[in-house]
């Protein structure tokens, strides 16, 4: 089944010339089904404890409305599930992170949603994976899709795709946007059904319906009335798979799209790496990301870490102090990284960097050194490293 909204046609048409035809109405479905959420829902029906993973960045997170608990999409759909559902203990896990995409989302899955044994899992990186290249798209998000089908094949999984506002011209010409294009295709591969839970918002900005300064203040976090629009369109979808008699089917996992899918990815944490002299392990985050960050501002001090698999990435806290640093693999070139920018002259946050891709599928060592010179705007030569992140075996 899928659900349609008819798009008018793009209010530029209004700007061209009077012999030029404009373009004719267009349709972008809001909802494939697909497999539906049979699992969950026959759970829910039965009033049995209940865990929804909210999974996903800012958006998810609900950046820009009043109340990201209660007044985004999350916590409007998630109070549905609890009101719906009084007799089920329903629990709401919020594991999103602003300003990080699917990329991330693969090796921090295990530990913000796995670790929550989840029944559904909403999977939101659409935006924030808006300008990844396609192979990571398609190996991240086919990576979170594998990693929760291994843990546990009746857990239900819904693909949602938000939008920013100068997406527009993508929906007023009817074409799916570069990163959902790739969802789609995950999502098909392993019959989930997702949301496009932008279509009925595009629509009243591109009716005129709302402004764009209505639906969001900056473009892409949206307000309240913004969130409304994204929770409607999600209830009415879960409210058909209410009202569905569809039974839960025994799983088998397909072969993978991608031999290189972030299936196996994993976080080493700081806690569990030997601090070199000169380097520390702290629990001082100011964050709140990491419960453990392996530390150092001493120009020189340098840090051996042994890791396996093709990627390796670095999960860290970015801020007003953070500095520079040197650093290899195997015995490969140095390179330098000065992760700091504009937004860490105001405020620390987690951030993510990747290293190496297309690594032997061995054992590695990756080679750290603080350096004594910063970007002028910095105020120190700090490194604090929450996790390295690797994918052994594949991708």
């Amino acid at each position: 089944m899928s659900l349609t909204f008819l798009l008018p046609a793009s209010l530029l048409a209004l700007s061209l010339a009077p012999d030029v035809q404009p373009p004719q109405p267009v349709s972008i479905p809001v909802v494939q089904t697909r497999e539906g959420l049979a699992h969950v829902f026959t759970k829910l029906k039965a009033r049995k404890p209940v865990t929804v993973a909210w999974f996903g960045g800012s958006i998810t997170e609900g950046a820009g409305a009043s109340n990201g608990d209660e007044t985004s999409y999350r916590g409007l759909v998630g109070h549905w599930f609890t009101t719906t559902f009084p007799q089920s203990h329903v629990t709401n896990v919020n594991a999103a992170i602003g300003g990080t995409g699917s990329d991330l989302g693969a090796f921090r899955l295990g530990r913000d949603v796995l670790a929550h044994r989840p029944d559904l899992v909403f999977v939101e990186f659409a935006v924030n994976d808006g300008g990844a290249p396609e192979a990571m798209i398609d190996r991240a998000m086919e990576g979170i899709v594998r990693q929760i089908r291994r843990a546990d094949p009746d857990t239900d999984i819904c693909f949602v795709y938000t939008f920013v506002v100068g997406w527009l011209p993508e929906f007023q010409a009817g074409r799916l946007v570069h990163s959902v294009q790739r969802d789609e295709i995950v999502a098909a591969h392993y019959g989930l059904p997702s949301v496009n839970m932008a279509v009925p918002a595009a629509r009243k900005l591109i009716d005129g319906a709302m402004t764009a300064a209505e639906f969001s203040k900056d473009g892409v976090h949206p307000t309240d009335a913004g969130y409304r629009i994204y929770a409607d369109a999600l209830i009415a979808f879960l409210t058909q798979q209410r009202d569905d008699r569809a039974r839960p089917h025994k799983r088998r996992l397909p072969p993978a799209l991608r031999p290189d899918s972030l299936e196996h990815a994993r976080m080493i944490g700081a806690d569990t790496i030997t601090p070199a002299p000169g380097w520390a392990v702290t629990d001082r985050d100011s964050t709140g990301r990491f419960p453990h960050l392996l530390a150092s501002d001493t120009p020189g001090a340098t840090q051996t870490v042994g890791f396996s698999g093709p990627i390796l990435a670095m999960f860290y806290v970015l801020g007003p102090d953070t500095g520079a640093f040197d650093y290899k693999i195997d015995d490969g070139p140095w390179q330098t990284l000065d992760p700091f920018d504009v937004f860490a002259k105001g405020y620390a946050r987690a951030h993510y960097r990747l290293l190496a891709d297309g690594l032997p599928d061995t054992p590695h060592t990756l080679t750290l050194k603080i350096r004594a010179d910063h970007n002028p705007d910095s105020k120190g030569t700090y490194t604090r490293i929450g996790y390295l992140l690797t994918s052994p075996g594949h991708g």
